[in-house]
């Protein structure tokens, strides 16, 4: 009896060690352990006492926070659009500010289809790629330099004239608004194909950006008898007291004056008289500089007010 439950017990101790064994066994593998000589800390052997409580849960680690960008900048608004220039103050003027040739072609159009029209525009400045153009003729285009043939290089009904620097503007006017004397029919002056360019060395530079200010102007009809014809189809009369009187059939023109005290008499505040059927009126004028003798002066008729 004694030999056999000797063996009971030596089967029950063996298979007690063998499931601790196993289960030893089992927390190395879950440790990544081969050994107890390769795990650090070194397994302990005590069993958890169950009389103990729990040691509390670990809290679970927060979430990863986002990858965090830089801000993505507002889009700048536009700029607000330029306002338009404020008209000029011509006095007794109508004032036309275009910023490109067919806005003036356009404009010079509509005020042709009007029956009773009676308008021409003056040119007030002209800025070609935001640089000022000097220009020697203004009123109704100075329709007499193509016609006398004074500008160079001029063919046809094209208008132009060079400054010292060689610059020029060109436009076009539509032939049909001269009658036989060359003059302008009254309503019927139409700009057409109008271009502006500047001459550098010969060659013509296009300008991509251009404006430009002028005047719209009533034509005055019925003009008096010229006192002699001039330069241009202009004709200049006598002298008096600082004042120059003259008739002018193309009404605006370049004025040649035969005589310096003229122009000196203007500088000292003298006044220029356009005579017409209806009366004297003022005109402003610009001197241009003597292209000949010394006695000869030009003076350009830019605007009359009446």
């Amino acid at each position: 009896m004694r030999l056999f439950s000797g063996k009971k017990m030596y089967i029950r101790r063996t298979a007690l060690v063998n499931l601790l064994a196993s289960v030893v066994h089992a927390r190395l593998l879950m440790q990544g352990c081969e050994d107890l000589s390769s795990c650090h800390p070194p397994l302990s052997y005590e069993a958890p006492n169950p009389l103990l409580p729990l040691p509390p849960p670990q809290p679970a680690s927060p979430p990863p926070s986002p990858p965090s960008f830089p801000p993505v900048p507002s889009p700048v608004p536009p700029p607000p659009p330029l306002r338009p220039s404020p008209p000029v103050d011509c006095g007794y003027f109508d004032t036309l500010c275009v910023s490109s040739l067919a806005e003036l072609r356009h404009a010079a159009e509509a005020a042709g289809q009007n029956a009773g029209a009676s308008e021409f525009y003056l040119i007030e400045s002209l800025r070609l790629d935001g640089r000022p153009v000097d220009i020697h003729f203004a009123a109704d285009l100075s329709l007499q330099i193509s016609m006398w043939g004074q500008c160079t290089g001029a063919r046809g009904n094209e208008l132009c004239e060079l400054d010292a620097a060689g610059r020029s503007t060109i436009f076009s006017i539509d032939s049909s608004a001269l009658n036989h004397n060359h003059q302008l029919t009254i309503g019927r002056m139409r700009l057409v194909n109008a271009m502006a360019v500047d001459r550098v060395g010969g060659a013509i530079l296009l300008a991509q950006s251009i404006q430009l200010v002028v005047r719209t102007c009533e034509f005055i009809d019925n003009w008096v008898e010229s006192s002699g014809e001039l330069a241009g189809g202009a004709a200049v009369g006598a002298t008096k007291g600082g004042q120059v009187e003259f008739h002018d059939s193309l009404f605006m023109s370049n004025v040649v004056l035969a005589n310096k005290s003229s122009v000196d008499a203007l500088a000292g505040g003298g006044a220029v008289w356009v005579s017409s059927s209806s009366g004297h009126h003022p005109a402003l004028v610009k001197a241009l500089p003597p292209s000949g003798p010394e006695t000869t002066f030009v003076l350009q008729i830019v605007g009359t007010n009446f």
